[in-house]
């Protein structure tokens, strides 16, 4: 019995889920029972060889993955963007603020560099935003009536104490 493209289709469809060739022909006999009421594991197994299925099977599933890692690429892309984003709108936030501790605004930025450089996958690069986003935030907090002087007497201690948990965290 000649069978349509449709039907060989189905099957090919069903032989991409992983399935033997007994349960698709099961499946093809419950789906189209009229027209494949003959069909059998050695009529599908013989379309697999001749219309080279497996190939197939395979390219389709190489494309499938290139354009989800191409999306996954995107996306990636997209969300350091977002944070990049953010990260400048509360920098510019700080300028603004008064920090209740200088430990606690010290921390808050080295966090929020460390998330950004971890979503771009490069470390490598960490320490020169830390060291910016530090630098930005000792000006701000210099300018504090309160903290300005305490930070002028332990700003060496301070600094080396920011170095200690980097490296800390590092290993």
């Amino acid at each position: 019995m000649a069978y349509s493209n449709h039907i060989k289709e189905e099957a090919f469809g069903l032989y991409c889920t992983g399935i033997s060739f007994d349960e698709m022909a099961l499946e093809m006999k419950k789906r189209y029972p009229e027209e494949c009421a003959r069909i059998n594991r050695h009529t599908l197994s013989g379309w697999e060889k001749k219309y080279n299925w497996a190939p197939r099977k395979e390219s389709i599933l190489r494309r499938t993955k290139e354009k989800l890692d191409a999306r996954r690429i995107s996306k990636r892309a997209e969300l350091i963007a977002e944070m990049d984003e953010l990260r400048e709108r509360i920098m510019q936030q700080t300028l603004n603020l008064r920090a209740k501790s200088l430990e606690g605004a010290t921390n808050s930025a080295i966090a929020i560099t460390r998330l950004i450089t971890d979503l771009k996958g490069d470390r490598s690069g960490r320490g020169g935003d830390v060291e910016k986003t530090v630098a930005m935030i000792f000006e701000v907090l210099a300018e504090d009536e309160k903290i300005g002087a305490l930070l002028q007497e332990r700003q060496d201690f301070i600094l080396r104490k920011i170095e200690e948990r980097m490296e800390a965290e590092d290993d």
